[in-house]
């Protein structure tokens, strides 16, 4: 368990810090709360890190010295573009006793419930080989001559490879599905907190309804958050996807204090009308 914490930590620190940087640079104003901002900042983080490490995979195995090494210029570029630190700042204000306990009680709780034996068929299949292969040998050519689902090249995998490595071999194979789990049970639970003090918004109900429905399925059905399939991002991120558009097109959402140009036009808006 302590482990998987220590991971996930890890993976929230690069993916924020990744993720804000990203929102500045394409200037993304539209998320005035700061969940609505830090929530998707994660995500797009998330997803940069596991390009990034899937494009890294062609040239050298995924070790933990190669993760550790493209994290840290990963963060070094976000920290060197001043609205990171202006957000960094922000959000080192913002931070309580209170928060920080329940972020860690919610994390644990989320740890214990993923710690456990690994029963999806795929990952004992397929899943778990090509995370091996990735950690030993990087991207292999002709890999799926051995087996045809080889051939089935994951970015989600490749997040997975540096932590299967050394002595934690096979010891974390849930790491990155069980914080996708730990994303999804933190948005339910400040949607539910903004409802229940009448402060819930169109997307707040969508996650509400939304979400559940998705861990009964992961749960219940497939055990996808005990497992290392990309099943679980991929329909998580599309609950996200429709989230963050329902935020970007509420004209209550909209944050005015920085309406300088760039790439922020691309996202719908108040301000920003779309024409096809």
């Amino acid at each position: 368990m302590l482990l998987l914490l220590l991971g996930w930590t890890f993976l929230f620190a690069v993916s924020w810090l990744t993720g804000i940087a990203i929102l500045g640079k394409i200037a993304a104003n539209n998320f005035n709360r700061p969940a609505d901002r830090w929530l998707p900042a994660v995500w797009l983080g998330l997803c940069f890190l596991s390009s990034l490490l899937l494009a890294a995979s062609l040239l050298t195995p995924l070790t933990p010295l190669v993760a550790l090494s493209l994290a840290l210029l990963v963060v070094v570029f976000s920290l060197g573009l001043k609205r990171t630190r202006r957000e960094l700042k922000t959000v080192a204000k913002t931070l309580s006793v209170k928060l920080l306990v329940s972020l860690f009680v919610l994390s644990a709780v989320c740890a214990v419930y993923v710690n456990q034996a690994v029963e999806f068929y795929d990952t004992g299949l397929y899943h778990f080989g090509a995370i091996r292969w990735l950690s030993d040998y990087g991207a292999v050519p002709g890999l799926a001559l051995l087996h045809h689902r080889f051939g089935y090249a994951s970015s989600w995998f490749a997040l997975s490879a540096p932590f299967n490595a050394g002595w934690l071999e096979g010891r974390m194979t849930t790491v990155a599905n069980g914080f996708v789990l730990f994303l999804v049970v933190l948005h339910v639970v400040v949607c539910l907190h903004r409802c229940l003090t009448r402060r819930g918004k169109l997307a707040d109900w969508f996650i509400l309804f939304s979400s559940p429905i998705l861990l009964i399925l992961a749960v219940y059905i497939g055990n996808w958050q005990a497992s290392a399939s990309p099943n679980l991002p991929v329909a998580a991120l599309a609950i996200v996807t429709v989230w963050t558009l329902l935020i970007v097109s509420n004209p209550d959402a909209a944050d005015t204090e920085n309406n300088s140009p760039g790439y922020g036009a691309m996202i719908p808006s108040d301000e920003s009308p779309v024409s096809l």
